[in-house]
């Protein structure tokens, strides 16, 4: 059976949860490797600012560029049971990108500078059209 691509509005959808889930978080032992990581590169890096996965950058109206270099990290993400109760955490790898290492997307808004100065809260009521 062939996998159904998703819309842009559908990967728009994706990035801002991944945008929500990782803004949401405290001080993490990933900000610290985040930092230290894009220092080596000559690049001053603030976690959940300017530092994103590919997926919430795509959200905010930014592309990564072609063979720019990812920091890995380790997220924990919940696994709801199967009646929907907050079930166990499980780990999974998570590839963050710098802003200079995106570039805006024509014809779409660049909102990245709107995800730095809003709160949680603000996020989730952004809402990010494909094309406007």
């Amino acid at each position: 059976m062939a996998r159904k691509r998703k819309t842009e509005e559908e990967k728009i959808a994706d990035g801002l949860e991944a945008l929500a889930r990782v803004q949401s978080r405290v001080v993490s032992a990933n900000d610290v490797r985040v930092i230290e990581a894009f220092a080596e590169r000559g690049i001053a890096a603030t976690p959940r600012v300017d530092v994103f996965t590919y997926k919430a950058w795509f959200a905010l109206g930014r592309q990564v560029r072609r063979g720019e270099k990812s920091v890995r990290v380790t997220v924990w993400l919940p696994v709801p049971e199967k009646d929907g109760t907050k079930g166990r955490m499980i780990a999974r790898t998570a590839y963050v990108f710098h802003k200079s290492q995106t570039d805006a997307i024509e014809g779409r808004e660049d909102r990245s500078d709107t995800a730095a100065a809003a709160d949680i809260a603000d996020l989730e009521r952004l809402e990010i059209i494909a094309g406007s």
